[in-house]
């Protein structure tokens, strides 16, 4: 199992604005990368590839971030938006355009 402690789902988003929701995947996100990359706490501009992330350790994050979040995104998302912030805004609008 990849996280120390039991994996807890983001809340239910009804009522939050788009900008709630990336703030909220930010901190879920920079936290399974903390964890994947043995790395201190992250904010949002620390980028997965700059902090020793490859491709199987992108696997996992991503994985994790699911079994989180119960979103499922390209993983090719990880490789264009590497910060942390921006990759929460990539997940956040793949799932909107998802969505449509």
């Amino acid at each position: 199992m990849l996280a120390a402690h039991a994996a807890q789902p983001l809340p239910a988003t009804s009522g939050t604005t788009p900008d709630q929701d990336t703030d909220d995947l930010v901190v879920v996100i920079a936290d399974i990368w903390s964890e994947i990359l043995g790395a201190g706490p992250l904010g949002p501009t620390d980028d997965f590839f700059a902090l020793g992330g490859d491709s199987f350790r992108a696997i996992r994050a991503v994985r994790e971030r699911e079994s989180r979040t119960g979103l499922q995104v390209p993983m090719h998302l990880v490789f264009e938006a590497s910060e942390v912030a921006e990759f929460a805004a990539a997940v956040t609008a793949d799932t909107e355009t998802a969505g449509e």
